[in-house]
């Protein structure tokens, strides 16, 4: 199986209300209804063809699994001759990615700014003196009703983190 793009489309009808609540499944674990449906399937078929481990438990179908985290970051987005900052908090990480959430509401310019430039993520680790920033952009956008959740794909190796903002 391809992991690294979806190129085949899918359409079908379904009920309201099993609509509604693979919504609120997805809302609840901060994913794309799309993504959520995928894995259902992909479970399904897992379970089919006995791909699943003692206990019910199937390995991650992450190309990097992420850890969940909780860790205050910064992001800093550069428009130009501006440098937009604002505080952000780092829900997961991995070797290609993160999942940050910015909490202050809906603020549809700056998801314009999100979408339009590249940016980079400043992480103050436990225990660090200075913060680890990379360049980033952006992979995804989820919208909730007080939140922006931000998906972030790291441009820069692991091995080229840039210790100092910029």
């Amino acid at each position: 199986m391809d992991r690294t793009r979806k190129t085949s489309m899918i359409s079908f009808r379904a009920e309201n209300l099993l609509k509604k609540r693979l919504q609120e499944i997805a809302l609840k674990n901060r994913r794309a209804l799309s993504s959520v449906i995928i894995g259902i399937l992909q479970d399904f078929l897992d379970s089919q063809e006995g791909n699943v481990t003692p206990g019910g438990i199937r390995e991650e179908r992450r190309h990097n699994p992420r850890k969940q985290v909780l860790l205050p970051a910064r992001w800093r987005i550069r428009e130009e001759e501006n440098v937009l900052e604002h505080d952000v908090l780092l829900r997961s990480i991995g070797v290609g990615g993160a999942y940050t959430e910015y909490v202050n509401g809906q603020n549809f310019q700056l998801i314009k700014n999100l979408q339009a430039s590249p940016l980079t993520l400043a992480v103050r680790m436990p225990e660090s003196q200075e913060p680890v920033v990379v360049e980033c952009e952006v992979s995804r956008i989820h919208i909730t009703g007080n939140s922006i959740g931000v998906g972030l794909r790291f441009i820069a190796d692991s091995n080229d983190l840039i210790t100092e903002p910029k």
